[in-house]
């Protein structure tokens, strides 16, 4: 934020406050990727202090498919979404990390799928045109786990029952991903088998 501030010669304090040039881009992105108004967006502060949006998930998971399918757009935006998804696609491991859910699923999905989670059991992801079957279209998924996730179970198994319903990944990328979801076996500290935790949903879409 500090350099794009510096090269739209805006000032450079202030520059985490709501107000500042920089945010005010930031808020207009947001509104025209997740075809949202400005109005309906609330505003709040993350752990960095700087503005973060909340809308409803509809209007997120429009944003993700518009960001993998970024067709309408001014060619200015098209090769700056571009630009995003194949270095997100490119480097998987920049985005979370070894181990975790967002780095292990694209490597293994190799280019059909850039996923992020964020704060409070929220994951949200961009599915690109033709990773389904050939002519499928760009898909945008957003999802939110109301409680915070405080087992930190649930957001994974659902973001991977998701894909699993959509026919993104296929048997052995399923198996490949098999420790974290969609399907958990309990065990208590003997080891013992005490339950399975799997998601009871089902995807209505047309």
């Amino acid at each position: 934020m500090l350099a794009q501030a510096k090269l739209l010669q805006a000032d450079l304090k202030n520059y985490t406050e709501i107000e500042h040039p920089i945010q005010q881009q930031i808020q207009s992105v947001i509104t025209e990727m997740c075809c949202i108004e400005p109005s309906r967006l609330q505003v709040g502060k993350d752990g960095c202090s700087v503005p973060t949006f909340a809308m409803p998930l509809y209007h997120a998971a429009w944003g993700w498919a518009r960001l993998v399918n970024p067709d309408g757009f001014s060619k200015k935006r098209i090769n700056a979404c571009k630009t995003i998804t194949s270095a997100m696609a490119a480097h998987p491991f920049l985005i979370a990390g070894p181990g975790r859910l967002d780095t292990r699923l694209m490597k293994i999905a190799a280019g059909k799928i850039i996923s992020k989670a964020g704060a409070e059991a929220f994951q949200s992801a961009g599915i690109l045109e033709n990773a389904i079957y050939p002519g499928s279209p760009a898909l945008g998924i957003a999802l939110k786990i109301s409680d915070g996730d405080q087992g930190k179970r649930a957001r994974r198994a659902v973001f991977i029952e998701i894909l699993n319903q959509l026919e993104v990944l296929s048997a052995d990328q399923m198996k490949d991903l098999a420790d974290i979801g969609p399907i958990l076996t309990e065990h208590n500290l003997c080891d013992l088998v005490t339950g399975v935790a799997k998601p009871c949903f089902q995807l209505q879409y047309s």
